[in-house]
């Protein structure tokens, strides 16, 4: 029994720490999506100070691109998280 109880206790170990992981990587992949709005915005700006309508939209895409890269990543993050604190050992 001390045997299984060891297994299930490192598999619960080795579960956390790949759910802590995927917490990194939501918050960088958050981060990463709030850098690409910012790059997004100053490319639009630019595009319409300069009238160049392809840049325009290329700020537009990069800033709606990196909008849903950082909710997905947020919520996914905080799902994880959520997860994680109803474990029980």
């Amino acid at each position: 029994m001390d045997i299984i109880t060891k297994i299930i206790t490192g598999l619960g170990a080795v579960g956390t720490i790949t759910g802590l992981i995927w917490i990194w990587n939501g918050a960088v992949g958050t981060i990463t999506g709030l850098i690409w709005i910012w790059n997004g915005a100053v490319d639009f700006i630019q595009g319409r100070k300069n009238k160049d309508k392809q840049r325009q939209d290329d700020g537009s895409d990069s800033m709606t691109n990196g909008t849903f890269l950082a909710v997905a990543s947020a919520g996914i993050a905080a799902a994880i998280v959520a997860t994680l604190s109803q474990l029980k050992f």
